[in-house]
Formats: C-alpha cells, structure tokens, sequence
C-alpha cells in the first residue's frame, strides 16, 4: 500500500506519534513512581515503628543488664567479706587451737608460766620442768604433735638436773609442710 500523505504531514504524525509515546512512557514512570513512593514511605513508617520498638526493648535489656552487673558486683563483694570472715575466724581460731595442744601435750610435772603468740607462725612457752627427763618428753611431745616443726630452744634449757627453767620456740607447720 502506498502511502499517499505529503513529506510534511509524515513527519508530523511522526512527531505526534513520538509525543504521545513520550507522554506515554512519562505517564506509566510517574505512576510507577507514585506506587513506589507509596510503597517506601508506608515501609519507612513501618521500619520506624518497628526501630522504635526494639529501641524500648534493648533499653530495657540495657536496665536489666545494669541491674545483673549490680548484682554482680554485690556478689563479688560479699564472697570478698566471706572470705575475709573465714580467714579471720581462721586466724582467731589457730592461736586458741595452739594454745590447747602445748597445754594437753604437757606432762604431769611441767609448769608453764607463759605462752606468747608474737605472730602468726611461732608460739613462744616458758616455764618449770621438775626434771631434765620431763622437759625432754615435753619436746618430744611437741615435736610429734601435727601442728608444729622441730623445737628451738637454748642449750641453758637441758643444763641443769631439777627444776629446769626452760622457754621454747615453737613454729607452726605451714599447709605445704609436712
């Protein structure tokens, strides 16, 4: 079929023709642009509602992690009492038990006039011993007994036969001592 329109009338259906298509393809971008602003405006309050949400549970996650870390803290400080208690009772209880064993250790005819605790690992004893042989058992005794190490004490203690005057320095076993 031939086509029987001037030059210039073609040129302007084609000219019409690309308009329309162009206005067209604009209309059709404009409206995918609408329902995608729609449809990303509507997910930005969405996600922002959901951000607030997770906002509020992680601060209350943060009082609640603050709150454990507190209690913690008070643990450890109370274990740290305890064991500062333990030791103390420790402590107090180890001159008392020192102080038992030299005195049922003791046999018959030794007196003991003093029994000083200077620190926390030796006992220092004075006292009588009718006999050089009584003194003799007393630090054999000691130095049997669990709680001390061989006896210190001065040559002038086993001199004399009868009424013996005597002191002694008697040193605790530590834990890794046998």
């Amino acid at each position: 079929m031939a086509n029987l329109l001037p030059q210039y009338k073609k040129k302007e259906v084609r000219k019409e023709y690309r308009t329309r298509a162009l206005i067209l393809s604009l209309s059709v971008s404009g409206v995918i642009l609408l329902i995608v602003t729609t449809l990303l405006a509507s997910l930005y309050i969405l996600l922002n509602s959901r951000l607030s949400d997770l906002n509020e549970i992680n601060q209350v996650g943060l009082e609640k992690q603050e709150d454990v870390v507190k209690l913690e803290e008070t643990i450890a400080d109370i274990r740290v009492k305890l064991e500062l208690l333990q030791e103390n009772t420790q402590i107090v209880k180890l001159p008392y038990v020192m102080f038992r064993a030299v005195v049922d250790i003791k046999p018959e005819h030794v007196s003991l006039t003093r029994i000083e605790y200077p620190n926390n690992d030796q006992v220092n004893i004075s006292g009588v011993a009718s006999q050089r042989k009584d003194l003799e058992d007393f630090v054999l005794a000691i130095e049997e007994h669990e709680l001390f190490l061989p006896v210190e004490y001065p040559f002038s203690n086993i001199t004399e036969k009868q009424d013996i005057n005597f002191s002694l320095v008697l040193k605790l076993k530590k834990e890794d001592e046998s």
